[in-house]
């Protein structure tokens, strides 16, 4: 197409791609080239869970809690994982290169474990996230999956305190 002489503006546009914007001076008999380096546009990834108030940990690099929007991520695959206390965690790799936003929604599930808490001597009480939960020999057959603040008391001994990791069918 013959273009008439003089400056110009131009602007490319591509799906998944930042717009680029430019001018060229067109002379008239002459072939102006034009290179437009373009960038690839920046990705948001948002993360739902029902229920709400997961932990989102992407390519494991915690990046706080659902609902979450994710901006200015690359067009590559990520590492997702999404966890809560007394459900499964769920992990999965999303592939942002094909689409400016990706939505993943997680049905988080519930999660038991086993729990065996002894002691020597026996009779210690056992405080579990502040609350008790019996005395020692302590064992649950069935407690929802998570990390929980323990804390052993017993009559004229020093409390123990430690951090109690439950995890699924253990």
């Amino acid at each position: 197409p013959h273009v008439t002489p003089g400056t110009h503006a131009i602007q490319i546009r591509m799906s998944g791609w930042d717009t680029w914007n430019g001018a060229t001076t067109a002379a008239r008999g002459s072939t102006t080239q034009v290179i437009a380096n373009m960038t690839h546009a920046a990705y948001s990834l948002i993360v739902t869970s029902t229920p709400p108030g997961a932990t989102v940990t992407l390519d494991g690099t915690t990046k706080g809690v659902t609902p979450l929007t994710l901006i200015g991520l690359k067009p590559r695959n990520y590492g997702l994982v999404i966890s809560l206390k007394g459900y499964a965690a769920i992990s999965r790799t999303v592939d942002l290169s094909d689409g400016t936003q990706s939505t993943q929604d997680f049905a988080l599930k519930q999660a038991f474990g086993k729990l065996s808490i002894i002691s020597d001597p026996a009779g210690a009480q056992v405080i579990i996230d502040g609350k008790s939960r019996g005395v020692t020999p302590l064992k649950i057959d069935s407690f929802l999956v998570g990390d929980y603040a323990l804390t052993l008391k017993l009559s004229g001994s020093a409390d123990i305190t430690d951090t109690l990791s439950v995890k699924a069918g253990i």
